[in-house]
């Protein structure tokens, strides 16, 4: 059974570019709510499999499968998956959860393919690891990583304090010391 990363992915750009992206999550999204059919796979709908997924596959560059390497997941994701969706024509955003880590390789392809900004925010607490990136035209602008704990305290300082909260319910058996230790990116700013 995977860990799972939270993904949070925002899409914008122009009308023209964003047109064949929304007109698919349209498709998708029945009634208030989006398709259970499992066959439907977002990843590979929207960037499918191309001459650098073969290459990745025919060379064994990968981990797991060549989705690892071409997605940044083994598993895609359907549209029954997704949460906390805000659906236009000039920005489409989502979370996902995705097994292990996040699919940063996804969101540059598809800024690359359809010349959208793509925004990507990740964590795992198991992994630790925390991180955002931005992609425009398929070009990276900026990718920061973190770990987990940190990662929070940076970026969404409310959910890091409470996370602090849970570390201190289940403080018994922890030094002050090592518990502090735990924080060392914490600064009196």
């Amino acid at each position: 059974m995977p860990n799972w990363c939270l993904n949070r992915i925002q899409i914008n750009g122009t009308e023209k570019n964003m047109t064949p992206i929304f007109d698919k999550f349209m498709r998708w999204f029945v009634d208030g709510e989006f398709s259970d059919d499992t066959d439907t796979l977002i990843m590979n709908e929207l960037v499918p499999p191309d001459e650098d997924y073969n290459r990745i596959k025919s060379e064994g560059k990968f981990i797991l499968n060549p989705q690892d390497s071409f997605y940044g997941s083994k598993w895609d994701f359907s549209p029954s998956d997704l949460t906390d969706t805000t659906i236009n024509l000039l920005k489409i955003s989502f979370n996902v959860d995705t097994a292990w880590s996040p699919v940063v390789p996804f969101v540059q392809r598809l800024s690359e393919k359809y010349g959208v900004n793509v925004h990507i925010e990740y964590s795992e607490s198991g992994c630790d690891f925390y991180g955002k990136a931005f992609y425009m035209d398929g070009e990276e602008k900026y990718h920061e990583q973190y770990g987990y704990l940190e990662g929070h305290y940076h970026n969404d300082p409310e959910y890091f304090w409470s996370e602090v909260e849970f570390y201190l319910e289940d403080i018994t058996d922890t030094s002050l010391e090592t518990f502090l230790g735990y924080f060392k990116f914490v600064n009196e700013n």
